[in-house]
């Protein structure tokens, strides 16, 4: 299950369309970023638990780092 701009209230709590215009930057370019929530980075490959969190930023990157998706969750 992720986050979606049909389910508002889910994508107003963890603010994802904020950030959108990072899609594409290479994830080097946020690390001076100040989030007011919990972030998460999400490498290839990479095992992440499966827990819901509607106020958690998921980045989600390519094998060359740049930012592929970013949701709630």
């Amino acid at each position: 299950m992720g986050c979606s701009y049909a389910d508002d209230k889910k994508v107003s709590e963890c603010k994802a369309e904020e950030y959108q215009y990072l899609i594409g930057e290479n994830i080097e370019n946020i690390n001076n970023m100040d989030f007011e929530i919990k972030v998460r980075i999400i490498k290839p490959n990479m095992m992440v638990d499966r827990q819901f969190i509607p106020q958690r930023l998921n980045i989600r990157v390519d094998e060359e780092g740049k930012i592929k998706r970013i949701y709630c969750g």
